[in-house]
C-alpha cells in the first residue's frame, strides 16, 4: 500500500507468546517506510508499537491479554521509593540525542542478553552491526537515545525512545549487568518521565501490561496511568478504548 508517498506493507508473524508459556501469539505489523510524527503518534494511541521500521501490535484470537498502557504526566508524582531510586543513581549521566551506532553500544547490547541468557533462559540474541543499525538506529526524525553513563564515563546502559508532539514511548532498553543492583529498569524509566515532563508532555507509553505476567507488574507504579482495552476479556481493537 502506498500513502501520500508512504510504503506500507502489512503482514502477521505466528510465534511462541513471550508472555504467557504455552501459548502462540499472533502479531500484526506494518512496515512503513518514512512515518510522519502524526502517523506514529496515530498508530501509538491505536495500540501499535514500534521497532526499527516495524508498527505492530498482538492480534490473537481467543486471548487479549496484552494492554496498552500509558502514564498521565500531568498529575504523576514521583513516589518515595522513585525518589530513592533516583538518589541510588545520581551519580549516573544521562544524555539524550539521535541514535548512536557504534562497537561500545553494540558490545554493551550483546553483553546484556548474554547475561539475561544465562540468568533467566532468553534466547541468545548477539546481533551483528548492520542487525543493530536496522533494529536501533534507522533515521527516524522522532527516535532518540537515552545514554547512562558512569562515574568513569563508561556506557552502562542505552535506551529508545520516540519524541512526538502529545506523548512519548518508551522502546527499548539494555543495560551492564554490574548496573543491575540499583534498578536501572525503574531508573530508565524516571528519567524518560523527567524529561518528558521537562518538555511539557501529557503522556508516557510503557508498552503492554499483561496481567498474571510479573515482569511487567512494575508498570502499575507509575500512577496515573490509562489501559487500551474492551469491555470484555476478549476484544478486538476497534472495541478498544483508554480508561
Amino acid at each position: 500500500m502506498n500513502l501520500n508517498g508512504i510504503e506500507i506493507v502489512t503482514d502477521y508473524l505466528e510465534s511462541d507468546c513471550a508472555y504467557i508459556k504455552g501459548k502462540i501469539s499472533l502479531t500484526e505489523y506494518n512496515i512503513i517506510s518514512h512515518p510522519t510524527y502524526e502517523m506514529a503518534e496515530d498508530y501509538l494511541d491505536k495500540g501499535w508499537r514500534r521497532f526499527g521500521k516495524m508498527f505492530f501490535r498482538p492480534n490473537c484470537s481467543q486471548c487479549a491479554k496484552c494492554i496498552p498502557l500509558k502514564v498521565e504526566l500531568a498529575d504523576f508524582k514521583f513516589s518515595k521509593s522513585m525518589r530513592r531510586c533516583l538518589n541510588r543513581n545520581k551519580s549516573i549521566r544521562v544524555e539524550v540525542s539521535s541514535p548512536r551506532c557504534s562497537r561500545e553500544h553494540l558490545n554493551l547490547h550483546n553483553l546484556y542478553h548474554e547475561y539475561q541468557s544465562k540468568e533467566k533462559g532468553w534466547p541468545e540474541h548477539a546481533i551483528t552491526p548492520s542487525e543493530y543499525q536496522m533494529l536501533f538506529c534507522e533515521p527516524m526524525q522522532f527516535s532518540k537515545e537515552f545514554r547512562y553513563y558512569d562515574t568513569d564515563d563508561t556506557l552502562v546502559g542505552v535506551g529508545y525512545v520516540d519524541i512526538l508532539k502529545s506523548s512519548y514511548s518508551s522502546l527499548y532498553f539494555f543495560y551492564h549487568p554490574k548496573w543491575m543492583q540499583k534498578s536501572p529498569g525503574i531508573f530508565s524509566a524516571l528519567s524518560e518521565i523527567k524529561h518528558a515532563m521537562e518538555n511539557n508532555i501529557r503522556e508516557y507509553h510503557l508498552g503492554y501490561y499483561v496481567p498474571g505476567c510479573s515482569a511487567m507488574d512494575y508498570k502499575l507504579r507509575f500512577n496515573p496511568y490509562k489501559l487500551l482495552k474492551g469491555d470484555d476479556e476478549v476484544w478486538s481493537w476497534d472495541d478498544a478504548n483508554w480508561k
